[in-house]
């Protein structure tokens, strides 16, 4: 029970079911040998949307390489142009906006909304970010938990900065 639209879309699914790709390499998945493949219920609309993923399940990719190369990874949302890129096992993300989220590796519960909002998180857990480049260069976090930020590039005290409310600009 899946659909696939687009040259190499779904290629190497092998034990997976309710998936929805379609976009060149949409949900391609991984063609080792020794793949898991089994990743259910993801949806992948665009150019290579979540093209490396194996065991992810109940993803939302939307975008060109939204979700690019999320394995592990579950219940995420990733809407617009390479949203939560480097995700590998991160879940329950909600990225809206170009890049957002981009560099998030495992950070779980991260909200980001806005043209590259946390694109520093890599393993932050927890945060809320909204607003355009919010969260780029500087002291942005990184690894920081239970955040919040509102408004333009807004900084942190440090990468690792915990339970902080700054709004500004």
């Amino acid at each position: 029970n899946n659909t696939a639209l687009g040259y190499e879309a779904m290629r190497f699914a092998t034990s997976t079911d309710e998936n929805t790709a379609i976009g060149y390499q949409a949900l391609r998945m991984n063609s080792g040998a020794t793949a898991n493949n089994s990743g259910g219920g993801n949806t992948a609309v665009g150019n290579s949307a979540l093209t490396a993923n194996t065991s992810g399940s109940f993803n939302t990719a939307l975008g060109n390489s939204a979700l690019f190369v999320n394995t592990i990874g579950t219940s995420n949302t990733a809407l617009g142009d390479s949203t939560l890129f480097s995700n590998t096992s991160g879940s329950s993300n909600t990225a809206i906006g170009q890049d957002t989220l981009f560099n998030n590796i495992s950070g779980n519960f991260n909200t980001a909304i806005g043209y590259q909002a946390g694109s520093n998180v890599t393993t932050g857990y927890d945060n809320i970010f909204l607003g355009h480049d919010e969260n780029v260069g500087g002291d942005a976090i990184t690894t920081g938990g239970n955040n919040i930020g509102m408004g333009y590039n807004i900084k942190f005290p440090s990468i690792s900065t915990n339970n902080m409310l700054n709004i500004g600009n």
